[in-house]
């Protein structure tokens, strides 16, 4: 059977259920949202996908790479991505995980991290506000909705999101995102799945100890921490610039205590870094309860690329689950042999998946007018 849908099915399956069902829609997000949320072409501070994130044709990109911080990025970059495309087959959370595991003396990893925060956060302080799809999206789903609960999970680092979702008055009271709760209590639940440049790690450095702990480290010991999230996590505003390490002295006579104020991202995640992290064990059992609940699931620009969410999923019983599929040209030339498509059947039946027809998210959103 063919997955295709036209954009006149889609429309008809979407506010249909919407309008009439009390179960849930959630809605996925992946790097092909973030990239094709603006509603202007070639819109200038549009992120990066992972293939591009070292492009200097990307205009994040060379913007980014003019930060002094990022010389040494600059400098490797030509053999980063010589080594990224012939090694790694152009998977660059495969090159960063090789870096973390194998090269823990050098601090290009917790660079590259540095870097990704700085990408993200010119694109986020820069989103495009003006009548975008992520707008469109939320508006229609509240429009045909209601009250009824709904959910987004989102891949994506940048707080394009949030700012949109900030900027509609339709909900009320109007959303803001200086709290977890803010995420969690509200409808729509927003779920940051991989983290984001708006959420940190907070850590008081034993003041005992003789050697400043490296980047390496702080990412290790972030993913390895199974403590309560509130314990460490902490949110910044979402148009606020990334914190500098904050330090301050407590103990002067053993050299002082230092506060790190590091990203709570999870990158990479192909490692065998310990996944052991409380916020993103939550975030993917919050996911999971999502899904079940849901008898709609639109994945937008996700190729179900992270192992551990779809592990997590595979106890549970879609028959009663649509998904759609909504990508690029690449998921209709591939269909039933994409990524996306291929992942997916490890969890939902293979006739309760549908791709959407058209290209991209921009087309999605105008098909449900």
């Amino acid at each position: 059977m063919d997955p295709i849908i036209s954009s006149e099915k889609t429309k008809e399956i979407f506010t249909d259920f919407a309008r009439n069902s009390a179960s849930k829609i959630c809605v996925i997000l992946g790097a092909g949202a973030s990239r094709g949320y603006s509603r202007e072409p070639n819109y200038l501070y549009t992120p990066p996908i992972v293939c591009e994130l070292l492009d200097q044709d990307n205009y994040l990109v060379r913007e980014t790479l003019k930060k002094s911080i990022h010389q040494d990025i600059k400098g490797h970059r030509a053999q980063m991505e010589r080594r990224i495309t012939n090694t790694f087959g152009g998977d660059l959370e495969a090159y960063l995980s090789d870096l973390y595991e194998n090269d823990t003396a050098d601090d290009r990893f917790p660079s590259m991290l540095r870097y990704l925060e700085d990408i993200f956060t010119l694109a986020s302080n820069n989103a495009d506000l003006d009548d975008n799809y992520y707008k469109s999206l939320l508006s229609t789903i509240r429009d045909l909705r209601g009250p009824k609960r709904w959910s987004v999970l989102t891949f994506n680092y940048d707080t394009i999101l949030e700012r949109s979702l900030a900027d509609l008055p339709i909900f009320t009271p109007r959303r803001i995102f200086n709290k977890d709760e803010d995420y969690l209590n509200v409808n729509p639940k927003v779920l940051k799945m991989h983290g984001g440049v708006n959420l940190r790690y907070i850590t008081h450095l034993d003041p005992q100890l003789s050697v400043e702990s490296s980047g390496h480290q702080n990412f290790t010991e972030m993913m390895s921490n199974n403590e309560a999230p509130e314990s460490y996590l902490e949110l910044k505003d979402i148009k606020s610039e990334i914190p500098k390490v904050i330090g301050y002295k407590t103990y002067p006579d053993v050299g002082g205590r230092t506060i790190t104020n590091f990203p709570l991202m999870m990158i990479p995640i192909h490692t065998s870094v310990g996944t052991a992290n409380s916020f993103f064990g939550r975030q993917t059992a919050l996911a999971k309860e999502e899904i079940s609940q849901s008898g709609l699931v639109v994945a937008i620009g996700y190729q179900f690329g992270d192992g551990t969410f779809i592990e997590s999923l595979k106890d549970l019983n879609l028959k009663g689950s649509t998904l759609i599929l909504v990508g690029s040209k690449k998921l209709l030339e591939d269909t039933v042999d994409s990524r996306a498509y291929k992942e997916a059947t490890k969890v939902w039946p293979k006739e309760n998946i549908k791709i959407f027809g058209e290209d991209g998210f921009g087309s999605f959103v105008d098909a449900l007018y």
